[in-house]
């Protein structure tokens, strides 16, 4: 009796968890860190934003690099904990001192292209969700081929993907009285999206609702998934017994 309950409870808790999905919002809008609630569909369309901004011009291998690296900084002491957050980094002072340039430089924010603003979404996803690998090894900085930073001999430099070349941490060689925590203000990345003027700074004030169909099915895929894997397991242990 035992090993054909569990499935069909598994099951029911799975179905439950998708009615959540439909009537509550995504799983991802669930998810919590020290500082408080974060709207996942919001953190979502953040990195969206990233993506397109920072690469939309870039091979899809590039894009991926882009999401990677503001994940990579959200998971590190070092930068804030959220993905908005790590996004809005700088340019409070004065503009084009943000560490992702296109959010501070006075330039609308509203994708003109469809396709690489799906596209973006798409891989944002994916990056969000962790379902992606992470072609940067572990990158937390990078910067455009054209350019050369005073700031990219600090640390140790990982691949080039696309016109990017990207670094991490592990290799600080800078001479700081053994401090590795750099100001944030100290790096800056480079991009090249031709946009317009816009007005306010509520750049990312929108609700996240556009992502959570998109994200109830990436969450709900996966618990199905995890549910028949269960219902398989216990029918092949039923039989062998």
């Amino acid at each position: 009796m035992r090993t054909r309950s569990f499935p069909k409870l598994a099951l029911a808790s799975i179905l439950s968890l998708l009615a959540l999905g439909l009537y509550g919002g995504s799983a991802a809008q669930a998810r919590t860190t020290a500082q408080g609630e974060i709207d996942g569909g919001r953190e979502l369309k953040c990195l969206a934003l990233n993506i397109y901004f920072e690469a939309r011009s870039e091979p899809e291998a590039g894009k991926f690099a882009v999401g990677h690296v503001v994940m990579n900084r959200v998971a590190n002491k070092r930068f804030p904990k959220s993905i908005c957050r790590v996004i809005r980094q700088g340019g409070q002072v004065r503009r084009h001192r943000c560490q992702f340039s296109w959010w501070c430089d006075g330039k609308t924010d509203q994708p003109r292209d469809a396709a690489a603003w799906d596209d973006s979404k798409r891989i944002a996803e994916m990056v969000y969700t962790g379902i992606s690998e992470d072609p940067t090894d572990g990158a937390l900085w990078y910067h455009a081929d054209y350019v050369k930073p005073n700031w990219r001999s600090d640390f140790q430099r990982g691949p080039k993907i696309g016109r990017h070349v990207f670094y991490a941490i592990e290799d600080m060689k800078r001479k700081n009285g053994g401090n590795t925590a750099m100001e944030a203000s100290t790096f800056q990345v480079a991009y090249d999206s031709p946009t317009e003027i816009t007005t306010g700074d509520n750049k990312f004030e929108i609700s996240g609702k556009d992502f959570s169909k998109s994200m109830l099915m990436v969450f709900g895929i996966g618990l199905i998934g995890l549910g028949m894997g269960g219902l398989r397991r216990k029918s092949s242990k039923s039989i062998s017994k």
